[in-house]
């Protein structure tokens, strides 16, 4: 949707589920990491499932954002 997920750990992660945006609230698609269980979020505005308003990348208790890398099409924890 979005380009490619790219874990912290260096493997691509696999898209996981996906919740369509209504008019009340956003949208959400979650990739997961087969290797170390890491999650990533990317949430859409309410109403509109294909403009971006955040992206995060989860694990345990740690939180970080994710940006995307234009050379190689890809998104990647900061």
């Amino acid at each position: 949707m979005w380009g490619r997920v790219r874990c912290k750990c260096g493997r691509f992660m696999k898209k996981e589920g996906m919740s369509l945006a209504t008019y009340v609230s956003g949208g959400c698609v979650e990739y997961e990491c087969s290797r170390c269980g890491a999650r990533a979020e990317f949430w859409s505005r309410a109403g509109v499932d294909d403009e971006l308003s955040s992206a995060v990348w989860i694990r345990g208790e740690e939180e970080r954002r994710l940006e995307f890398n234009y050379k190689s099409w890809e998104w990647r924890v900061t």
